[in-house]
């Protein structure tokens, strides 16, 4: 893995959670118990049990997993991004779905949060300007992933990282967009002409 383009050579891997620390702690100290936790949530998500559901009989099956080939790695930068652009576990399964989707058909992942992640501007409607920036993180610019994580993901965008709504999958959802400015739901569409409409109608909303 290249590290000379990252901003942060420790971005992706400090796991985000609830610590203890002691006013004789060093940055070395907290940075290693960050690090210890990064690694155990690591450890659970690719190296876990096997999960299991139960169905409306009470039988348990295992869950069905995404055959995916990304690396470790690769993984961890793509949670960064669907933790960025969801709020719900849900959503977090269907936005991994819409960019295994391009990755698989070799399109951009035109990922707003990696637009802005150098700049660390936050918001809905992002001007011409800062999506055609180019840069190693936007992926309007490159393709494929950006540069490096661009946030610290939770364990829960890591699992839909490596486990995709594999409905979404098959039915070939391909965008999806925020809506209204209070609302953590998603709008998705499997082609661009959906996905313009449901621009068209919430842009007005981000502009505001």
């Amino acid at each position: 893995t290249d590290f000379s383009q990252r901003k942060y050579a420790l971005e992706g891997y400090l796991a985000p959670d609830t610590y203890r620390i002691f006013l004789s702690a060093t940055p070395e100290s907290i940075i290693n118990t960050l690090l210890t936790q990064g690694n155990a949530v690591v450890d659970s998500v690719f190296y876990g049990d096997t999960q299991y559901y139960q169905d409306s009989e009470g039988t348990y099956h295992e869950v069905e997993t995404y055959d995916s080939d990304l690396t470790m790695d690769q993984t961890i930068i793509l949670a960064s991004m669907i933790e960025k652009e969801a709020a719900s576990a849900e959503d977090f399964a269907r936005v991994s779905a819409v960019f295994h989707n391009r990755l698989k058909m070799g399109w951009k992942l035109e990922s707003d949060p990696t637009a802005t992640y150098l700049s660390g501007v936050n918001k809905l409607a992002l001007s011409n300007d800062e999506i055609s920036a180019v840069n190693a993180y936007n992926t309007y610019a490159v393709s494929g992933l950006p540069a490096g994580p661009i946030c610290n993901p939770s364990q829960a965008a890591m699992t839909a990282a490596r486990n995709p709504d594999l409905t979404y999958i098959q039915e070939g959802y391909l965008y999806f967009c925020a809506t209204e400015p209070t609302s953590s739901v998603l709008a998705f569409a499997k082609t661009k002409e959906e996905h313009e409409a449901n621009v068209a109608k919430y842009r007005p909303l981000w502009e505001a």
